[in-house]
């Protein structure tokens, strides 16, 4: 008996164990990416000259008490620069161990060509990493790259926009700090956007604007307003720049670069119940069974992408067929449909059919929507009385059947008074 005991309970310890051992791993996991730091060491070479190729290098470390399982870094290599052909975006620098740092820490890095025009300045590289159970990216804050020519006078600081992104019909503040590196002044600083064949207007100034002295070390700010066409591309526009100014000898110099502006709207779309399949009937009556044909429509300018379509339960419905559809990619006025069978209880009314939609725009981000579609379900009495069942008329039955039977009893008496009178 002491026996069985001790092996009841081993088994108990075991079971236990194994039920919290994956949620510790995942509270441990959970906790050991706030001690995960990366650090951006060099550019080599630094700064790196407009058409040249960069190596960039950066270390990834574990400050924490926890180990970080299966880390995969991805870098996004906007414009103005390009992972060479033997690159791949995304890497693996394993799982960390816990105070895993300093000369144990991981080192990784790509190698990249920076665009003949681009601009000369500090540029902007970004970084994401995936690390195991966590299915979405973690963005970092971006890097800054030097660009700029060994012989450079004036370089051109972190464009800011605001906003970042513009939609169709929008504006937009683009501001360039421009900076004198040089030890003298320079003169007649003229900074023109080329916006010839790009859906762009200036708003409110015109696209050349001039700063008449810029002195030695200073920096200045010029901002311009553009508004995009309405029917502006959802992409990202590399929008041309140049440079003019004259140095102290009076020589007048011209620098030429690119800047990219993005052009993006949020998906748009309409969700709807469209039709609806029953064996008997056309309506949703109390305790039926049918299919709901849910319609998804993209209206808006840019692709949805991975789109599926889940219905969530409810106590007004059961859920007869499986629960959720992947629709997939829809492009801008495309048309899909997801079908379910349900079991609707005994209810009548507006019963609320909950979905979940889960979907990618044109730059992967992730959307989830929960959206509510109303179906109506009709008692027998009201579809009756709109005439979407068939009924019986039990009134005009009694009424036929009384006529009847008056008939007959007239006839009947007819006949009875006939017989007495012979």
């Amino acid at each position: 008996m002491k026996r069985s005991i001790v092996i009841a309970f081993s088994l108990l310890s075991i079971l236990l164990f194994l039920f919290l051992v994956p949620s510790v791993f995942a509270a441990q996991q959970e906790m050991g990416l706030k001690d995960l730091k990366i650090t951006f060491l060099n550019q080599d070479p630094d700064p790196v000259e407009p058409g040249e190729q960069v190596e960039l290098r950066f270390r990834a470390e574990n400050q924490g008490q926890y180990r970080i399982e299966d880390i995969d870094f991805e870098i996004i290599a906007d414009y103005p620069f390009e992972l060479l052909e033997t690159e791949n975006e995304r890497k693996s620098i394993g799982s960390l161990d816990a105070a895993q740092r300093g000369k144990d820490s991981a080192i990784f890095h790509w190698k990249l060509r920076v665009d003949n025009e681009a601009i000369e300045g500090e540029n902007e590289i970004e970084l994401r990493y995936y690390v195991e159970g966590k299915p979405a990216a973690i963005k970092l804050e971006p890097f800054l790259i030097n660009v700029k020519s060994r012989d450079i006078i004036i370089s051109v600081g972190n464009i800011k926009m605001e906003p970042e992104k513009v939609a169709p019909g929008q504006e937009i503040d683009i501001t360039f700090p421009l900076r004198n590196l040089a030890d003298s002044d320079v003169d007649d600083v003229r900074v023109k956007l080329d916006l010839e064949g790009f859906p762009f207007a200036t708003f409110g100034s015109t696209n050349e604007q001039v700063i008449k002295l810029l002195r030695r070390r200073e920096s200045a700010d010029l901002t311009f307003m553009l508004v995009a066409n309405t029917e502006a591309e959802l992409k990202t526009h590399n929008i041309p720049i140049l440079i003019y100014f004259k140095d102290k000898f009076n020589v007048e110099h011209e620098l030429k670069g690119k800047f990219g502006v993005k052009v993006y709207e949020k998906p748009d779309y309409i969700f709807n119940v469209a039709d609806v399949e029953l064996d008997k009937g056309e309506v949703f009556l109390p305790n039926t069974k049918g299919r709901i044909v849910a319609a998804f429509s993209n209206t808006g300018r840019g692709d949805i992408n991975a789109l599926n379509v889940k219905l969530l339960p409810s106590d007004a419905y059961s859920i007869i067929t499986k629960d959720e559809l992947y629709v997939g990619n829809l492009e801008s006025d495309d048309y899909e449909t997801a079908e379910f069978d349900i079991f609707v209880k005994k209810v009548s009314g507006d019963v609320p059919l909950k979905f979940q939609l889960d979907y990618k725009d044109s730059e992967n981000t992730k959307f989830t929507d929960n959206v509510e579609l109303m179906l109506k379900v009709y008692s027998k009495g009201e579809a009756a009385r709109f005439g979407l069942i068939k009924t019986t008329n039990v009134l005009g039955l009694i009424i036929f059947l009384l006529i009847i039977a008056g008939i007959i009893y007239l006839i009947y008496r007819h006949y009875k008074k006939r017989k007495k009178k012979k």
